[in-house]
C-alpha cells in the first residue's frame, strides 16, 4: 500500500510540474521532496517507482541524481537481462523506458529480446492498445494509424476526444485487434504501427499498452505527434 501511495504521488508530481506555473506551484521543492525520498537513486527499492524519478529528474535537468537512479536500476537487472533477479514483465518494461529516458544502450538489444520471449507466453491472452492522452491541456482531432502487410499500406483514422476513442467505446484504450482491425496483431506478428496525430491539437503522448488480466504494462510511450510503435 505504501508503494501504492508513493507510484500515486510521482504520477501526480511529473503531472503537475509539466502543466502548473511558477505562480502556483513550487517544483525546486517538489524535486527536494523527490530527492528525499531516494536513497542511493532507489524509491522504496521498486523499479517502476524508480523509473518514474528518472522521467522527473532528467525532465528537470537534473542528470546526475537521473543517472544515479538509472544505475539503481541496472543494478536489478538479472543475468538473463530481465529485471529484477525474478524477471518480472512490467519491471522489465519500466526499466526499458527509464534506459530510453537516458539514452543507455547498456544491453538495450538483450533486454528487448527478454522482454518480447516474456511477452510470448500471455499475448494472445490480453489486450495491445494505443493511447494518445493529453499532457497538459485538452486535445481533440483525428489520428492516422498506418501499416504494411506485405508491399501493402494500410490504414485507420480514428477520432480521439480529450484522451478518449468515440469508435472504441469512448474508451482511453484504443483495441488494437478490435477498434483498428479484427486480427490484425494475431495475423501479423512483429508488425509496426505508425500512429500520426499531427491533426490533433496540443501537446500529447503517445503510447504502446499491454493488458493481461488486470495488470496495465506500458511497452513504448513518446512525447510526440507521430510515433512508431513496434508491436511484438
Amino acid at each position: 500500500m505504501k508503494k501504492t501511495r508513493l507510484l500515486a504521488l510521482l504520477v501526480l508530481f511529473i503531472l503537475a510540474i509539466s502543466s502548473v506555473s511558477a505562480a502556483e506551484f513550487s517544483s525546486q521543492k517538489a524535486y527536494n521532496w523527490l530527492a528525499s525520498k531516494s536513497v542511493d537513486g532507489s524509491l522504496e527499492d521498486d523499479i517502476t517507482a524508480t523509473t518514474w524519478s528518472v522521467l522527473a529528474f532528467n525532465n528537470a535537468g537534473l542528470t546526475n541524481k537521473a543517472e544515479k537512479s538509472i544505475d539503481w536500476i541496472f543494478s536489478k537487472q538479472s543475468n538473463d537481462y530481465c529485471f529484477p533477479s525474478s524477471c518480472k514483465t512490467k519491471d522489465t518494461a519500466m526499466a526499458l523506458i527509464a534506459m530510453n529516458e537516458m539514452s543507455r544502450e547498456d544491453n538495450v538489444t538483450y533486454v528487448e529480446e527478454k522482454l518480447k520471449e516474456m511477452m510470448v507466453g500471455s499475448s494472445l491472452g490480453g489486450m495491445w492498445a494505443i493511447e494518445v492522452s493529453p499532457l497538459s491541456t485538452a486535445i481533440s482531432g483525428e489520428c492516422t494509424i498506418s501499416w504494411f502487410v506485405g508491399d501493402n499500406e494500410e490504414e485507420k483514422v480514428v477520432t480521439v476526444n480529450n484522451g478518449k476513442f468515440p469508435q472504441c467505446q469512448n474508451s482511453y484504450f484504443l483495441d488494437i485487434d478490435r477498434c483498428v482491425k479484427s486480427n490484425l496483431l494475431q495475423n501479423n506478428p512483429g508488425i509496426t504501427l505508425t500512429v500520426d496525430c499531427l491533426k490533433v491539437e496540443g501537446a500529447k503522448t503517445i503510447t504502446l499498452i499491454y493488458k493481461n488480466d488486470n495488470n496495465f504494462y506500458v511497452l513504448d510511450s513518446q512525447e510526440t505527434d507521430k510515433a512508431d510503435l513496434i508491436v511484438n
